[in-house]
């Protein structure tokens, strides 16, 4: 089945979203610098000074809080999109799917990277295939592999739109850097909730199939 991807629709939707919002998203701006960036400083001040013992468990304890506190961005995106209510609990609301999302993200850096080695060209094809697997973690609740399956038949049929897709996206988070790492203040939620919008289109054009 052959999909498509209105990439001027998607930014729309982000940029527009991103507006009405903006108060929202730098209160969680705000927050995420508190509870994300600030301890995960933290914990690495203190592996360095008290060696692997403490330091890798903690490191551990740090890779599980942003891996809830990367789902709750999803899931605030997601929020948006479908037009309902979002407040900074959000965050942390996807908690209980850490381990299947923290599996989704290993599995799909495992597969691509085996795809790269295996001259490129697999390694490109199976990082569109499996893009939309840790939403589905944080969307549905589908459990790791599950979620790569989904994700493979959501992709089928759009892999040349989702690479122009992506591209595109890649190239306006290089652009906000230009501006002194300043804009992807800007453009890391344009683009965040430019992919949820495609994530949402593409699972509606697969329909029961998926």
């Amino acid at each position: 089945m052959q999909k498509s991807i209105d990439i001027k629709e998607a930014l729309q939707f982000g940029w527009t979203t991103l507006r009405n919002q903006f108060t929202f998203f730098l209160k969680v701006l705000a927050v995420l610098i508190v509870i994300s960036i600030l301890p995960a400083i933290a914990v690495n001040k203190v592996s360095a000074a008290a060696g692997p013992i403490l330091g890798i468990p903690l490191q551990f304890l740090n890779l599980a809080w942003q891996a809830i506190l990367g789902m709750g961005v999803v899931k605030i995106c997601l929020k948006l999109h479908d037009r309902r209510t979002v407040e900074i609990p959000d965050l942390w609301s996807c908690a209980a799917r850490t381990l299947d999302y923290v599996i989704v993200k290993v599995l799909f850096a495992l597969i691509v990277i085996l795809g790269l080695l295996l001259l490129v060209v697999p390694g490109c094809v199976w990082f569109l295939q499996f893009y939309m697997a840790s939403y589905l973690v944080v969307d549905r609740g589908d459990a790791a592999l599950a979620a790569l399956k989904r994700s493979s038949a959501i992709t089928d049929g759009a892999k040349g739109d989702l690479a122009a897709f992506t591209a595109v996206m890649l190239a306006i988070n290089l652009a906000g850097l230009l501006f002194f790492g300043v804009g992807v203040l800007i453009t890391m939620p344009v683009t965040l909730l430019a992919s949820v919008f495609v994530y949402r289109k593409l699972l509606d054009q697969t329909g029961a199939s998926a």
